[in-house]
């Protein structure tokens, strides 16, 4: 992800800057005050130890303000359904790597060995929005695209189906999913049907609360619990 973007490099454009990744929410505090280290120094307009200064001001008030909120809107819906897809073997990140690219290129190396599955990991699919992705909720409503993908057919493929039909049928499978699950957590989401084209979800109240803060990571506890039922073999949730 580029960090480093400035016109007139001044306070107000380093205020900017700073309540984008805030709002954000997903880099530690040490990672903003590196990149605001870094530009300060490449504008050379605003002095470090102000940037710096600004930036912990700016962290507190966010803190402050997270501890008004009733709920985290629709991180926490989002959080939930990527508890859903990787209790049903998507493996589901949240502002990975840089690009699409990277990302994709980087996806397998997160997958949860299992000897027991036909590859030997547990997981079939994938889904994900990446950092460049994630900027963009810095200014609400946003559009969140994510990225799709198989590391092998899906499960209960219909039989008959050539090597392309079914990595096409897997494709699509996971696209669904996605935007049913999507649907069914609150989430506005929209897919033209097409595996060449991202899912885009609509969100207008994202709320995610700083790393290391005390707000209740309810979604991230499921999701952590998800995976662990998984491993062990036991049922995720009533499918009744």
């Amino acid at each position: 992800m580029r960090t480093l973007d400035w016109s007139a490099g001044d306070s107000g454009e380093l205020r900017a800057f700073i309540g984008g990744h805030l709002v954000v929410g997903f880099w530690s505090f040490e990672d903003l005050a590196e990149w605001v280290g870094e530009w300060a120094d490449d504008s050379g307009v605003v002095d470090a130890d102000d940037a710096q200064a600004l930036l912990a001001t700016m962290w507190r008030e966010r803190v402050d303000e997270q501890r008004h909120w009733r709920d985290t809107g629709s991180f926490g819906r989002l959080e939930a359904l990527f508890a859903d897809l990787d209790a049903d073997g998507i493996l589901a990140r949240s502002c990975f790597q840089c690009c699409q690219q990277c990302a994709t290129s980087a996806i397998a190396g997160e997958r949860t060995a299992d000897p027991g599955s036909p590859d030997g990991f547990a997981e079939w699919g994938y889904v994900f929005f990446h950092e460049q992705d994630a900027m963009e909720l810095s200014v609400q409503p946003a559009t969140l695209y994510l990225g799709y993908g198989v590391f092998r057919p899906a499960p209960y493929l219909p039989g008959g189906l050539d090597v392309a039909a079914a990595h096409e049928e897997s494709y699509l499978r996971i696209a669904r999913r996605v935007v049913d699950g999507a649907r069914e957590h609150g989430l506005d989401a929209e897919w033209s049907g097409s595996s060449d084209d991202r899912v885009a979800l609509t969100l207008a109240d994202w709320r995610k609360p700083l790393p290391g803060t005390t707000f209740p990571p309810v979604a991230s506890l499921a999701r952590a619990v998800g995976a662990t039922r998984r491993r062990l073999g036991l049922p995720w949730r009533s499918r009744g």
